[in-house]
């Protein structure tokens, strides 16, 4: 199926992780680290609407951080849980696999 904006990419063939650039890092650590970069500039969003008195600008900045810590816990939980889970119900083992394909796609251990 063709998929709109959906960038071709060809995953790096590994045997071990020690085969790997320096500068490396998969999927989700970029999501993590963009997650952590939006929740540290919510502060000044934060802090602009102390100053000037303006409760959505607080509103919105804690808004926004509370959104960040939760995906932040989502990603780390989440694959685990699901994995858990799986045990008892295998089609979400078959789910927690997926969404562990997706989150290290730029790597191919070659199985």
């Amino acid at each position: 199926m063709f998929r709109l904006f959906e960038q071709q990419h060809r995953p790096i063939k590994i045997k071990s992780l020690k085969e790997l650039e320096p500068g490396f890092k998969p999927r989700w650590f970029r999501i993590s680290f963009r997650l952590i970069l939006v929740g540290f500039l919510s502060m000044p969003v934060i802090v602009a609407g102390s100053v000037l008195k303006v409760s959505l600008l607080i509103w919105l900045g804690v808004a926004i951080f509370h959104f960040v810590m939760f995906a932040l816990i989502a990603l780390s939980v989440v694959p685990r849980g699901m994995r858990f889970v799986g045990f008892w119900w295998p089609w979400v083992g078959l789910k927690a696999a997926q969404l562990d394909s997706w989150l290290e796609r730029d790597l191919d251990w070659g199985n």
